[in-house]
């Protein structure tokens, strides 16, 4: 995504804000400046703790609702660069998260691509990887987040349900099954796996630049 322009990096955002936060794929290109928020007990962290309202209620100029989530629910609010994405490598999502919004006005997208494009640039990707084995879609992002998170233990079942705002706990249940997961790694090519570290410290520095 990274080399597709700068509509491949804002896509490359939005995949890392979406594994990061659960979230689906058509809500984190809707995230503006006026939805970041600073968590109160970011003082004195020393990293960057924000939340997110995902579909608020209305948006922050007073205009018309937002569009509701799936489940028909408004104001999703994940908190980013927690402790569990801290120990889980993903701070840098809330690094830049605070970044693009002190970059753009209130109301404009964090992200400025549309859903269509997103998945445009998450497809490419996939191909120019070598992916398509992994059956992988936009829509992953938000089962990948919780299941690595499930496997290695850093969110309990039901924290994990809260955050994804899942509304039963059988729905949540599959990411207990950390066999399915290994499952996905065995069919990623090898020297890509071994490869991922340096990928990923060169991803947050693109990002975060």
């Amino acid at each position: 995504m990274l080399q597709q322009g700068p509509l491949g990096e804002a896509a490359a955002g939005v995949l890392v804000t979406s594994f990061d936060g659960y979230l689906r794929p058509s809500s984190a290109p809707r995230i503006s400046g006026a939805d970041v928020h600073f968590a109160a007990a970011a003082v004195g962290r020393g990293y960057p703790r924000v939340t997110v309202a995902i579909a608020p209620l209305h948006a922050g100029d007073g205009g018309e609702p937002r569009p509701r989530l799936k489940n028909n629910d408004h104001d999703m609010t994940p908190v980013f660069g927690d402790q569990a994405s801290l120990k889980a490598g993903r701070s840098f999502v809330a690094e830049l998260l605070v970044r693009l919004q002190s970059q753009r006005p209130p109301h404009q997208p964090l992200f400025p691509l549309k859903l269509p494009e997103y998945e445009r640039h998450f497809n490419g990707a996939v191909d120019a990887l070598h992916l398509s084995r992994l059956d992988i879609t936009p829509q992953r992002a938000r089962h990948g987040g919780p299941s690595v998170d499930a496997a290695r233990g850093l969110r309990s079942i039901a924290e994990i349900q809260k955050r994804g705002t899942w509304r039963a706990a059988s729905s949540v249940r599959r990411y207990e099954m950390a066999g399915a997961l290994m499952r996905q790694l065995e069919k990623v090519p090898r020297p890509l796996l071994q490869s991922f570290p340096a990928k990923l410290v060169q991803l947050k520095a693109a990002l975060l630049r």
